[in-house]
């Protein structure tokens, strides 16, 4: 059987909301799965797993951008042991003239 019973996963992204510094982005999405019950039962596990997640995309130079992500999740795992989790992240980009 399936696991996921049912998926929603939506987000956004602006790019240049700020005047001087028109290259940058910000970024907020949400994604939840709803696991079906045959899973939920063989698992003891709760009904859903849900993350909300904001990100902000920064040019630091002509080749380089940084991009630190905060994400909070909703039952992880949908395990019921487990405490809410709040994930810190920092991505680089660096940009070369191979490609």
């Amino acid at each position: 059987f399936n696991p996921a019973k049912a998926y929603f996963g939506a987000g956004i992204a602006w790019s240049g909301f700020l005047s001087h510094r028109r290259s940058d982005q910000l970024g907020l999405a949400i994604a939840s799965v709803r696991l079906g019950d045959d899973y939920r039962q063989a698992n003891n596990s709760n009904t859903h797993e849900t993350t909300i997640e904001l990100t902000y995309r920064a040019r630091v130079s002509d080749w380089l951008y940084l991009q630190p992500d905060i994400q909070y999740i909703i039952n992880p795992g949908a395990e019921p042991r487990l405490d809410n989790s709040l994930v810190l992240g920092l991505r680089f980009e660096a940009l070369h003239g191979l490609f």
